[in-house]
């Protein structure tokens, strides 16, 4: 039998590839598969949950969260590239590392004038466990604009 698990959008922008992440980790998929969002603002803006689920990491600088929802389907969104040198710098964080989240709940506040221009704040969202599901379907294309709360990704697992 097999089941659906949907994910959403964390933050408004547009979609980006993988493999235009300027990072090993992210654009030769060693975290997992996924897409980024560039964020279509510069003010203060909000990454909000993809799904619903248990907060299983925040870090403590705010740049990264990890995310399981019901169907134990591990998805990860990064901040940025290389934010983690920032040290907290610009990020304000909304939740706490195992709070149970729904989708669209804010996450991190991103505070864009606080950080350096020599930073991207290209946004990654991966899925971390590949092996635990049987299908990955991006139902928004490269290149698209999307807004917080589009649905972005079908999983299904099959038990």
């Amino acid at each position: 039998m097999s089941k659906v698990a949907s994910f959403y959008a964390p933050t408004s922008g547009i979609v980006v590839p993988l493999k235009d992440v300027p990072d090993d980790a992210f654009n030769k998929g060693l975290l997992g598969p996924g897409v980024a969002i560039r964020p279509a603002t510069d003010r203060i803006f909000n990454i909000c949950s993809p799904a619903t689920g248990t907060l299983k990491v925040l870090f403590p600088t705010g740049h990264a969260a990890c995310l399981v929802d019901e169907l134990d389907i591990e998805v990860m969104v990064h901040i940025g590239i290389d934010t983690v040198e920032l040290k907290g710098i610009g990020f304000r964080k909304l939740a706490t590392q195992g709070d149970w989240v729904t989708n669209e709940q804010a996450l991190v506040e991103v505070q864009p004038a606080q950080i350096p221009n020599t930073y991207n704040l290209l946004t990654p969202i991966i899925f971390t466990n590949r092996d635990h599901f049987a299908e990955l379907q991006q139902l928004v294309p490269d290149g698209a604009t999307v807004s917080v709360g589009d649905e972005l990704f079908r999983v299904t697992i099959i038990n």
